[in-house]
C-alpha cells in the first residue's frame, strides 16, 4: 500500500501513468477525465490477460467480456446509467454499502473468503 501511495504522490497533478509488473504495463488512472477519454472512445480493445483473472472474481459481465460483447451490452445499459435515473437509487446503494462493508470486515477475519456471491446479491439487491 505504501508503495502505491508514493507512486500517486510521484505522479500527482497528471492524468495517468503507466506502472510494470514484471514484464507487464498496467496504466493506473488519477483523473477522472483520463478515464472518460478512454471510456468514450469508440475503437473496439481487446481485454488484456488480466481480465482473465477478474473473470474469476466477478464471473462474466460487461467489466470482463471481450469487446464486441461488451460493445453490445454497453449499448443496451447505457440508458440505464442516466444521472437522473440514478441519482433515485442513492439511497438504496448508500444502504447496500453499509451492508458490504460490514460483511467485509467480517469477512477480513477470515484465511480466505469467496465474495462473489455476496457482492452479487448487493448488486442484484441495488438494481432490482
Amino acid at each position: 500500500m505504501a508503495v502505491s501511495r508514493r507512486w500517486i504522490e510521484r505522479h500527482k497533478g497528471k492524468p495517468l501513468f503507466c506502472l510494470w509488473i514484471l514484464y507487464k504495463p498496467f496504466v493506473v488512472f488519477l483523473k477522472t477525465d483520463a478515464v472518460k477519454e478512454l471510456l468514450k472512445d469508440s475503437k473496439m480493445y481487446d481485454k488484456s490477460s488480466f481480465y482473465e483473472s477478474l473473470d474469476l472474481v466477478f464471473g462474466s459481465g460487461i467489466l470482463t467480456s471481450p469487446s464486441e460483447k461488451w460493445k453490445l451490452r454497453r449499448k443496451l445499459l447505457n440508458p440505464c446509467f442516466h444521472h437522473d435515473i440514478l441519482k433515485q437509487y442513492l439511497k438504496v446503494f448508500n444502504a447496500n454499502s453499509q451492508i458490504v462493508i460490514k460483511f467485509l470486515k467480517q469477512e477480513t477475519e477470515k484465511e480466505f473468503s469467496d465474495v462473489r456471491k455476496p457482492l452479487t446479491r448487493v448488486a442484484m439487491d441495488s438494481i432490482c
